[in-house]
């Protein structure tokens, strides 16, 4: 018996929390997992949320919250248990949000640009000053940086500790880019240092990996506040869905609701925002759509009470897609609060509650 039959759970209730976990429905992903073993290539696996996938709430709270979101504990166990995985892809936070990973200096500043149009860092006149990139956690010699491109942008130098600059020209249609970069060796302690020496640049993500080993590269999207219209907004060049295509995961884990929750938003209009993402993440790989976890029934007037179950149900029809029903399985945050799993605000998880959530959605991800 699996975690997803925990004793407890009807038999309604365990059929919902395996929906759709089939070979059919995963076949890129086996696929991608085969290639990691094989040692023909990486695997990424993209965790798209808001800040309950970035990991808000947990203990690093004050520091980082990317620390303790659920992707950090999956990697773990699929490291642990399934094949090599590692982090991998860091994104700016919005303004506001504690963040060790990215040391801005001079004319580099948080931008509304990127995913969800809220996390990048631009840099602007007066020209000065670098946006330093660094991950403790991981032991990397090769970084993919992501930057936008646009008609009126500069030139963008970049640098891994020991290696030879590249110079990025982001002039050009407007859109996303990707240069890699290399360090000397392999080490914890290297980082990625981004100038610019005319007109505005943007970086909107770095991933850190090994060349010499082949893992699967889970990296945590997740932005604080992201509504599914928020992620949806490909009216733009320099928003989420470039940025997901460009990116190009094997496998995108969806997790979204919660604020749409709170600001009341149709069913029919969460919806047809989730599609645009589902879209988006399916051209090069397999898509899982996680459920929420439950708003606490006094939050917002309990506008997110009565708004969850209607997108739960919603996502549950997406016949097309595996689905990590966590709403259900959780039994409603009233029930996480009382074991201990929630927060105070009755909306953010901790790291119990990270860690449940991803030992769910290894468990799920394992049946195939």
């Amino acid at each position: 018996m699996g975690i997803l039959d925990a004793p407890g759970l009807t038999a309604s209730q365990a059929a919902a929390n395996r929906y759709r976990f089939t070979p059919d429905k995963l076949g890129r992903w086996r696929k991608a997992l085969a290639r990691v073993r094989s040692g023909a290539g990486n695997a990424k696996l993209l965790c798209v949320g808001d800040s309950t996938t970035l990991g808000y709430g947990g203990t690093h709270n004050a520091t980082a919250p990317v620390l303790d979101g659920y992707p950090t504990a999956l990697s773990s166990l699929l490291n642990k248990y399934l094949v090599t995985a590692a982090d991998g892809l860091g994104i700016p936070g919005i303004s506001g949000t504690p963040e060790t990973r990215w040391t801005p200096t001079g004319n580099w500043a948080r931008d509304p640009h990127g995913f969800t149009m809220n996390s990048c860092y631009k840099a602007s006149t007066p020209f000065g000053g670098s946006l330093v990139y660094a991950d403790s956690r991981i032991n990397a010699d090769t970084f993919d940086v992501y930057y936008l491109i646009s008609g009126s942008a500069g030139t963008l130098t970049v640098t891994a500790t020991g290696g030879t600059p590249s110079v990025v020209n982001c002039v050009g249609t407007p859109g996303w880019g990707k240069v890699t970069v290399t360090a000397a060796s392999a080490a914890t302690s290297n980082t990625v240092t981004c100038t610019a020496a005319s007109n505005p640049c943007y970086i909107v993500g770095v991933e850190p990996y090994l060349s010499t080993t082949k893992q699967v590269i889970v990296g945590n999207s997740g932005v604080v506040g992201s509504t599914a219209a928020d992620w949806a907004l490909n009216s733009t060049d320099y928003g989420s869905i470039p940025g997901i295509k460009l990116y190009a995961p094997d496998l995108t884990i969806i997790d979204l609701g919660i604020n749409d929750g709170t600001a009341s938003v149709a069913v029919n209009t969460f919806m047809t925002s989730l599609q645009s993402v589902i879209t988006a993440a399916a051209i090069s790989g397999d898509v899982v759509l996680k459920t929420m976890l439950p708003t606490g029934s006094a939050v917002n007037s309990g506008a997110n009470a009565t708004n969850e179950p209607l997108y739960v149900a919603a996502i549950n029809a997406l016949t097309s897609y595996p689905v990590a029903d966590y709403f259900t399985y959780s039994q409603g945050s009233n029930a996480l609060y009382a074991l201990g799993m929630q927060n105070a605000d009755r909306i953010h998880g901790n790291d119990a509650a990270y860690q449940d959530v991803a030992a769910f959605v290894f468990s799920a991800l394992t049946r195939v």
